[in-house]
């Protein structure tokens, strides 16, 4: 009934900074298993230089720190978000 709706209500408010970037989170992690399959196939394939491997193996790394740091600075804001709310509300169990 209506505590229950109340519970859901503040259960989204302590959550609201993961609720948030959800939709980011979900699309990084899309992206860096694309990117483990991509790289699975270029060790795979016979038809490269060991050399050619190098060099597109660096481009995806490239690729996979940047996803990395944007991953990071998602997880600052989190934190941040989590300790501003904590010190306006206290912190919840």
């Amino acid at each position: 009934g209506r505590d229950q709706g109340r519970s859901v209500f503040e259960y989204e408010e302590e959550q609201s900074d993961l609720l948030r970037h959800e939709s980011r989170l979900k699309y990084l992690r899309r992206r860096m298993d694309k990117h483990r399959d991509r790289r699975q196939q270029l060790f795979d394939r016979r038809d490269l230089s060991d050399e050619d491997k190098r060099r597109m193996l660096y481009r995806m790394t490239e690729d996979r720190d940047t996803m990395l740091t944007e991953m990071l600075e998602i997880m600052a804001d989190i934190r941040k978000d989590r300790s501003v709310y904590e010190q306006l509300f206290g912190r919840s169990e």
